[in-house]
């Protein structure tokens, strides 16, 4: 089910944007056959509070406001599942992945953005990943835990499991989805680049020509992106000074925002942890970038690491029909 490294081997700010639309179907359940559940989760934005959606989800947990634990699937009486940190809005990005796994399977979600409060920790990868272990032991104290996370939502992951460790607990089940590790996406030095722009002329002629000028614009589209960025961080930074009311946009740029500071700090230290990574296959880098065959995770696992690909790209690996193949893969690592 997988390519298993022994001893094994930047992140992508598109992975906290939305996911839209997306349902199960074929032989899986669908939202609808997840039941009440899954169609009151559309809630989550209405709803004042991580309290107030408890009203609306029925047979699950009663979710206290000082906590960030959000119940996705009640499930049965199996290890539960946690989701960390990125979740997708609407909890978009669990939503069509949880429609595959089993029924009996419980999943929790650990996020500080569905919490009715500012950030109740310091916006670091080491405070977010100790406050999420306080939640999670409040309904499971002792492991062995099963942590799944989601592009930078795995960083968190990966600094729970070492935490953990260091506290004497075991993680049965650590599974990165498409995280890049720190120094796993490279540049490639101008004068190799160079040579590797004139080897592919030669094989695919002038096409590549015409490819490269689509790539240049798409380049300078997203050039306007990150100055539209910038922007709307100091536009975030004067609402936050001032204590001014954000909106459900700027709030949801500013999840992305301190998601990217907070990886752009955090160097993962080496711990002996068995690792899952799902890897998107789909990627457009062209000569310019090198990503590691393991997103740059093997440095920091000392106790095997295992790549199961899925099809599509960093979002639609989460979207049907591609997230059934990751659901798949999934299901049979799970205790």
């Amino acid at each position: 089910h997988g390519e298993k490294i022994e001893h094994g081997v930047e992140h992508d700010d598109n992975a906290e944007q939305g996911i839209y639309g997306a349902h199960g179907h074929g032989g899986e359940r669908t939202d609808q056959q997840v039941g009440n559940q899954a169609d009151h989760l559309s809630c989550l934005f209405q709803a004042p509070s991580v309290a107030g959606l408890a009203l609306h989800m029925t047979g699950n947990r009663i979710l206290d406001e000082s906590s960030s634990l959000v119940s996705i699937q009640k499930g049965g009486d199996r290890r539960p599942l946690f989701f960390i940190h990125v979740l997708g809005k609407g909890l978009g990005f669990c939503r069509p992945l949880v429609a595959h796994l089993s029924p009996d399977q419980p999943v929790m979600g650990l996020s500080v953005h569905f919490m009715n409060k500012d950030l109740p920790v310091a916006n670091t990868v080491k405070d977010l990943a100790a406050f999420y272990i306080k939640n999670m032991r409040s309904i499971q104290q002792e492991g062995p835990y099963q942590l799944a996370g989601i592009s930078f939502g795995g960083m968190i992951a990966f600094e729970m499991a070492r935490q953990l460790q260091d506290c004497g607990q075991r993680v049965s089940i650590l599974a990165l989805l498409d995280t890049i590790a720190p120094g796993g996406l490279s540049r490639v030095p101008m004068g190799n680049r160079v040579s590797a722009h004139w080897r592919q002329l030669l094989i695919r002629g002038p096409g590549y020509l015409t490819n490269k000028l689509k790539w240049r614009v798409k380049g300078w589209l997203r050039m306007m992106q990150v100055f539209r960025f910038r922007i709307m961080q100091r536009y975030l930074k004067v609402h936050r000074f001032f204590g001014l009311p954000m909106s459900a946009a700027l709030k949801d740029f500013a999840a992305r925002s301190d998601n990217k500071d907070a990886g752009a700090d955090y160097t993962p230290i080496k711990c002996r942890q068995n690792m899952h990574l799902f890897r998107s296959i789909d990627r457009n880098l062209g000569v310019s970038a090198e990503l590691d065959p393991a997103l740059g995770w093997g440095r920091f696992v000392d106790g095997g690491l295992t790549i199961h690909d899925v099809p599509s790209d960093h979002l639609g690996m989460l979207m049907d029909p591609n997230v059934k193949v990751l659901a798949d893969s999934l299901n049979t690592i799970l205790d």
